[in-house]
């Protein structure tokens, strides 16, 4: 009985979606805020309608080009633990569905992962991955993996994964690879620390200081492995040539 009164709700489910006549506007309509429903999650979004998993929600148009249409969906589920997640959608100015790609994530239950969009430089993003494991019986972490990925969205609405990089969780500074910093909080760090933010930058490249301070300084991290003799701007990714230039800046004032 309980098998035949799914069926009927299924049937039902799909007689209202040919009944509701939505064209692509009614669906730009919907962000920011408003709740995805059943009918627009099948035209546009190419995927099946299971509300008892997932309810989706309208965050914000990211960007309107000539050739796409970029927007952010978000979903919240139940997955052995709670979950939610942010996907980039991107979409002809007619309609069709072009790409989608995850950019943010969290989920917790015995382990913790988290995905966030770090940074956006116009067509190019950057998201930043932390997976944590731990014994939950003590509450306690064992380990923590810190990844990042650089996107673009090309002219043709296609998202493409550029490149992909672990940064060591030991770092002092990790945060220098994934997000930008705030310039207005460098004139509270001396001048050591500054200098040491700077050289961690090129560290994490392998550089292979000439003095002996930054080689000693460095050579007692795990994470540092020294292979090359320099390290140009062009190597950095665009937060971290942010950075530095932001850090040199606030050193020169000194």
């Amino acid at each position: 009985m309980r098998y035949v009164i799914t069926i009927i709700v299924i049937i039902q489910s799909f007689a209202s979606f040919a009944q509701k006549e939505v064209n692509f506007d009614d669906f730009l309509n919907l962000f920011p805020g408003k709740k995805i429903d059943s009918v627009y999650q099948v035209k546009f979004l190419e995927q099946g309608y299971f509300p008892q998993y997932q309810t989706l929600g309208a965050v914000r148009i990211k960007d309107r080009t000539h050739s796409y249409i970029s927007l952010i969906i978000q979903s919240d589920c139940f997955a052995g633990g709670m979950c939610e997640s942010q996907e980039l959608y991107t979409f002809s100015n007619d309609g069709n569905l072009i790409d989608q790609y995850e950019i943010q994530r969290e989920k917790a239950d015995c382990s913790f992962s988290s995905k966030k969009l770090s940074e956006f430089f116009d067509s190019l993003f950057y998201t930043v991955t932390i997976e944590e494991e731990g014994d939950c019986s003590i509450d306690l972490i064992t380990k923590r993996k810190i990844s990042i990925e650089e996107i673009e969205i090309t002219q043709d609405g296609e998202i493409e994964v550029k490149s992909q990089r672990i940064i060591p969780s030991n770092r002092n500074h990790p945060n220098l690879s994934y997000q930008r910093l705030e310039a207005g909080k460098l004139n509270q760090l001396d001048e050591d620390k500054l200098a040491e933010m700077r050289n961690e930058i090129f560290a994490s490249y392998g550089y292979d200081f000439k003095t002996a301070r930054w080689k000693n300084f460095f050579e007692a991290f795990s994470w540092y492995q020294p292979s090359k003799q320099s390290v140009s701007k062009d190597e950095l990714n665009l937060i971290e040539q942010y950075n530095l230039e932001l850090i040199v800046s606030e050193e020169n004032t000194r």
